[in-house]
This record gives C-alpha cells, sequence and structure tokens, in this order.
C-alpha cells in the first residue's frame, strides 16, 4: 500500500508540473489554457490509480469485528489480521485524503477538480470506527501506557488529514479528534491544541460546530457507558464481594469520565482564545448558536432516558458561559430560551420525575451567566425527599450519580445517589 501511494503522489508531481497546474499569487492561469479534455481526464491513469486505491481501502475497514459479544468466536489470526489491515488503511488514508483534497473540487482545472476526493464518507467513517475502538480514554483502560502510544500513532496522521481539508472538511471527524485534548496523555494534548489553533486560524465557526460534535459525542459515551444499566442484574442475584468492587470500580471511573467531559469543555473554552470574540461579527452568532444548540441539546427528550436526564449537560455547557456574559443581547436571548424551554419542561406529564440533581445543573449555569434563578421552577419543581414546594439552590452538585450500596452483613444492595458538592 504504501508502495502504491508513492507511486502515486510521483504521478501526480509529475501532471502539476508537466500541467502547470499551480501558479504563484501573481500568475493568472488561463483557463482555456488548460482545458483537459474530458475523455482524458476521466480515463487519467492517476485517477483510476486513485479510485482503486480507496476501494481497497474501503475493503480493509470492512475487516473490522464489531464487538457485538460473539468476538470469541473469532481466532486471534482473525483479530490480529482485521488490525493490521484496518491500521494500515487508517495511515494510507489519511495521506491519500491529504494529497488529493476536497479544495480543488473548487479548482480551475478539470482534472484537478476530478481528482479532488470528495466523496470520502467512507473513508472518514472507516478510519473513525476503527480510531475510537482501538484508541479509549487511558482514564477507562487498564494499559494506559499502550493506549496513549497508540493515540499518539495515530492522532498527528488524523490532524494533518482533518487540518488539510478544513475549509471543507466534516465536522464529527473533527470532534472525535478534538475530544483527545484531554484523557490521552501530554503528547496528545499538545498535538491535537497545535491543530486546534490552525482550525480557529483557518475556519473559526466551523470550528465550534466540531466543538459542539465532540463534546455531544463524549457525553452521549458517558450516558451510554452509565454502570447503573447493570443494577437490575445485579437485584437479581446475591451479590458476592468481587462483583460489588468490580461495580463501584467502574462507578469512580464513570464520575472520572464526566470530569474529564467538563475538562474538556475548559480546554475548549480556552482555545477560543483571551480575545473579545463576541465583538467580532463572525465569531458573535456563532457563539450565540452554540449555546442555543447546548440547550436545545440539554432539554431534549429521548425514549429512553428519563425526562430532564439531558439537564446535565448544562454543566458542560457552563464552561462558555463567559463568552455569553460579555454580550447584553445574547445574555437577554439565552435567558429567552431558558424560559422558553423551562415552561416546556414543567408542562410535561412526567415533570415530578426529574431528579433534583439536574435541577442543580440548570440552577448553576443560570447562575455562571449572570441571570437570577427560576420563576417557573421556583414551585413544585421536584417531588424528590416529599418536597413539592421548594428546590433547594444553596449548593451546586455535579450531575447525580447513582450506585448499588452493598452491605456486608445483610449480603443486599440498595439504589442510592451521590452529590458532589
Amino acid at each position: 500500500m504504501q508502495l502504491i501511494l508513492s507511486i502515486i503522489s510521483w504521478k501526480v508531481l509529475e501532471i502539476q508540473e508537466e500541467k502547470n497546474l499551480f501558479v504563484d499569487d501573481n500568475t493568472a492561469m488561463d483557463e482555456d489554457d488548460n482545458g483537459d479534455d474530458n475523455d482524458e481526464v476521466e480515463d487519467h491513469v492517476v485517477l483510476r490509480l486513485r479510485n482503486r486505491t480507496s476501494s481497497l481501502l474501503e475493503k480493509c475497514f470492512d475487516q473490522f469485528l464489531p464487538n457485538d459479544g460473539l468476538q470469541t468466536s473469532y481466532s486471534s489470526i482473525q483479530k490480529e489480521w482485521s488490525h493490521n489491515v484496518q491500521e494500515v488503511a487508517c495511515e494510507i488514508a489519511v495521506d491519500l485524503r491529504t494529497l488529493f483534497p476536497k479544495e480543488w473540487s473548487n479548482a480551475v482545472s478539470p482534472l484537478l477538480r476530478a481528482l479532488a476526493i470528495t466523496d470520502d464518507g467512507r473513508l472518514i467513517g472507516g478510519f473513525v470506527r476503527y480510531f475510537r475502538v482501538k484508541n479509549m480514554k487511558p482514564e477507562l483502560s487498564t494499559k494506559v501506557n499502550k493506549k496513549v502510544e497508540k493515540a499518539n500513532d495515530l492522532l498527528l496522521p488524523f490532524g494533518r488529514s482533518v487540518a488539510f481539508n478544513w475549509k471543507l472538511g466534516n465536522r464529527r471527524e473533527a470532534g472525535v479528534l478534538l475530544s483527545h485534548i484531554t484523557g490521552s496523555g501530554a503528547e496528545s494534548t499538545e498535538v491535537v491544541t497545535a491543530v486546534s489553533r490552525l482550525l480557529k486560524k483557518v475556519q473559526p465557526v466551523r470550528l465550534l460546530e466540531a466543538q459542539m460534535a465532540s463534546l455531544r459525542q463524549s457525553y452521549e459515551d458517558w450516558i451510554l457507558n452509565d454502570p447503573s444499566d447493570k443494577r437490575s442484574d445485579i437485584n437479581d442475584q446475591d451479590p458476592s464481594d468481587e462483583m460489588m468492587e468490580k461495580y463501584e470500580l467502574e462507578e469512580r471511573q464513570h464520575k472520572e469520565q464526566f470530569k474529564t467531559i467538563i475538562q474538556q469543555a475548559a480546554c475548549f473554552s480556552q482555545a477560543l482564545g483571551v480575545r473579545k470574540l463576541s465583538d467580532e461579527e463572525t465569531i458573535s452568532p456563532a457563539l450565540l448558536g452554540f449555546v442555543r444548540e447546548g440547550l436545545r441539546f440539554s432539554f431534549s427528550n429521548s425514549d429512553d432516558l428519563m425526562l430532564g436526564s439531558r439537564l446535565s449537560f448544562l454543566s458542560i455547557l457552563v464552561k462558555y458561559s463567559n463568552w455569553i456574559k460579555k454580550n447584553s443581547e445574547h445574555k437577554k436571548a439565552i435567558a429567552e430560551d431558558l424560559r422558553d424551554k423551562e415552561h416546556e419542561l414543567k408542562m410535561d406529564d412526567d415533570f415530578e420525575e426529574v431528579h433534583e440533581d439536574d435541577f442543580e445543573a440548570l440552577f448553576e449555569f443560570r447562575e455562571a451567566i449572570g441571570l437570577e434563578p427560576s420563576a417557573i421552577l421556583s414551585t413544585e419543581a421536584s417531588t424528590i425527599g416529599g418536597d413539592t414546594n421548594s428546590i433547594q439552590t444553596g449548593t451546586i452538585a455535579t450531575p447525580h450519580t447513582c450506585f448499588w450500596q452493598h452491605d456486608p452483613s445483610h449480603k443486599c444492595i440498595q439504589w442510592k445517589c451521590s452529590y458532589t458538592q
């Protein structure tokens, strides 16, 4: 694969020099002088090589073995083969996309437009899938050093590919890259921070969109990793000390995972710089749209979650509150959005089932942007604890962490919620 890529690279250089496809800023390229014949373009040797290589890479990514509980049915040779071909495919895919950037689709030359890889969804999907599975956050893995090393091996080419195609880049792809700004070691943080600076310089609004995609994906992963989903399995049997120790470890890891996401949001906000971004014509409405999208997601419902379960996302969004406070009009707009969302929440038939700690995340967000406590939610906010008239707002809690508490003397478990003050 490396040999094929090298041959393609030399052929690309050859046609660039032969047809004078690239000129400096002081030289105008006449479109008529680059009127390549359409038949010649469609059947160009470089285009055929590019298409066949792309097809081969997609077949390599198809060797992915899904983690569906049936991994034991695969032999060690099959697993090693799957790993090796995808590892190579990841390295070649990012180089191929760098060699034929999307920006060429706007070139004057018909040949360059034809060579641009614009339909790269399968290449991106295959890379990201392998990257996410094989590059878990170190705090969630017992093999920290290997995970950090592997993340560093792929992050650098990953970042190069994202940066090179950023003007027409994929926000979700960039979001996966940006998520490693925390929790993957110092070297990974340095790589992602450097890429983030470049992305901000080229397309700052697109960077904000990628940050939101990254935070939402990390948050949804946190929701899916909730160990409390296993409580019914534990409740159906007599839990051993080993089972409870394992469960408590997963619970601690789950809490640390949420703290990592909050730290991730803080790093994202700081990466926007210390300038008065709220005064910039381009960034100002984008920041407002960013926070509004965060609010929409926080108040959104899902059939798999209880009402208000996503309000904890506001504890992540609060790291961007300083940008909203800098603009009085934006602050007013967010206040109006909050009032509408809170009214819809209170009118819901399941309102009484909203957890108190989810309300706390909302109170924390309001306080962070300088708003008074909600008048809509000041009464009958929750029935937890038997109090239907008020909610305590004296302390701020992080999103609730529920766990099964083991009583060794009675061999039983009890469902409880803890709060971090």
